[in-house]
């Protein structure tokens, strides 16, 4: 639930309009980029002049309007209550790892569960993959603290390649705990604490993964893989595929690679 306050103006696309109070995200999103946990979906084009907006209990004021909230509509941004069943988890798991080697867009990490890296295009790009690849190990099978600081920050784009696989990797555990019934609350906390780090965009991201809170797409594909359903996991792989440059792709990879790099809490 969006919070009362006065959000200014972070960053501005054609589909997305970023405001923050402090720490505090709001999104004006339209239909096409859908619900999500700051996401407020506006019936028809974004405001082209707005540098703030005010949330209010009464509604939302964009400058001298007041637009009333659509409470039927209202999105729910957890999983919701339930045992996954962890063969169908382990199926859709597959499904969604054989996606990401066949059809990850160039540039994303894929390259860590399968997809062909290509050549890169230098020296910083070649040893940028081996300190992801070190990250990882350490991530998933040493040092986790130290393995969320190596990546957080890598990349380039308004959410680094390596916030958005770390956001994916915290989705895992929420997985992780329902799958198992284990309280991993310790675990979430290093990963989140280690990971946040300048950019608000990325610790409200981070933060929304660390409370199991999805936007549409990620909850899509979330379900469609725990319910081992292989047709959905590709149709919800290409919606969340498209969302950014490589964004949605390293959000999957870090799914994918965390899920397995911690089967021993689940499998």
């Amino acid at each position: 639930m969006v919070r009362p306050g006065v959000y200014r103006l972070h960053s501005r696309f054609d589909s997305v309009l970023n405001f923050f109070d402090g720490d505090r995200l709001v999104s004006l999103v339209t239909a096409r980029v859908g619900p999500g946990p700051a996401n407020m979906v506006m019936d028809g084009p974004l405001p082209s002049a707005l540098d703030s907006l005010e949330v209010s209990s009464a509604g939302l004021k964009l400058g001298g309007s007041l637009l009333t909230f659509d409470h039927s509509a209202v999105y729910r941004s957890a999983l919701g209550a339930g045992r996954p069943d962890r063969l169908k988890a382990d199926r859709g798991l597959e499904a969604l790892e054989g996606w990401l080697a066949r059809r990850a867009p160039s540039g994303s990490l894929a390259f860590l569960v399968g997809a062909p890296a290509g050549r890169p295009c230098g020296g910083f790009e070649k040893k940028e993959r081996e300190w992801v690849r070190r990250a990882c190990l350490k991530l998933f099978y040493s040092e986790l603290q130290a393995g969320a600081r190596m990546l957080k920050g890598i990349g380039r784009g308004l959410t680094p390649s390596g916030d958005d696989f770390l956001c994916g990797s915290l989705a895992a555990l929420d997985v992780i705990e329902r799958l198992s019934g284990r309280d991993l609350t310790r675990m979430k906390d290093a990963v989140l604490r280690n990971a946040l780090g300048g950019n608000p965009l990325c610790n409200a991201f981070l933060g929304f993964a660390r409370r199991g809170r999805y936007d549409e797409r990620q909850k899509g594909l979330l379900k469609a893989v725990l319910a081992a359903d292989e047709p959905m996991v590709e149709v919800r792989a290409r919606a969340l595929a498209r969302f950014g440059a490589t964004s949605g792709a390293d959000w999957m990879t870090g799914l994918v690679a965390a899920m397995k790099g911690w089967r021993e809490l689940w499998s």
